[in-house]
């Protein structure tokens, strides 16, 4: 018995799950490099704007958020693949439709302050507040 179009629709669904591990890769090394960046920018000036040193709390904010969204689609897609894994080839309709398993993942809020999430941007954003009220004294 072939599986084909089961073989052929997990593949597109792995593609998908690897592509979105991959933004949330990059998000964490866009973060860091940005915030890193703008400290750099504090650190090397004499006269140093408080707003400046709280400006890093936006991207840090803006790309934490972006990685619980693509944690969360990765997780909604690994769901479908799990239910495609489970259906005979001639049941296979390559739908990537990930809203019936919606009910089954936590929110994007919840994988925010998932410890996967919680540990790697917290700490930058305190960092962030920690810079900003030593530059503002």
């Amino acid at each position: 018995m072939s599986n084909e179009r089961k073989h052929a629709h997990l593949g597109m669904i792995q593609a998908v799950v690897t592509r979105m591990a991959s933004n949330s890769f990059q998000m964490k090394g866009w973060a860091i490099v940005l915030v890193t960046a703008l400290l750099g920018l504090i650190a090397s000036g004499d006269d140093v704007d408080t707003r400046l040193a709280y400006a890093g709390l936006l991207p840090t904010i803006a790309f934490w958020a972006l990685d619980a969204y693509f944690l969360h689609q990765e997780r909604l897609f690994r769901k479908l693949y799990d239910h495609v894994r489970k259906l005979d080839d001639a049941d296979v309709d390559y739908s990537m439709n990930t809203l019936p398993f919606a009910d089954q993942v936590v929110s994007p809020a919840k994988v925010a302050i998932s410890q996967t999430l919680l540990w790697f941007y917290a700490p930058l954003a305190a960092i962030v507040v920690v810079v900003a009220l030593v530059t503002n004294s």
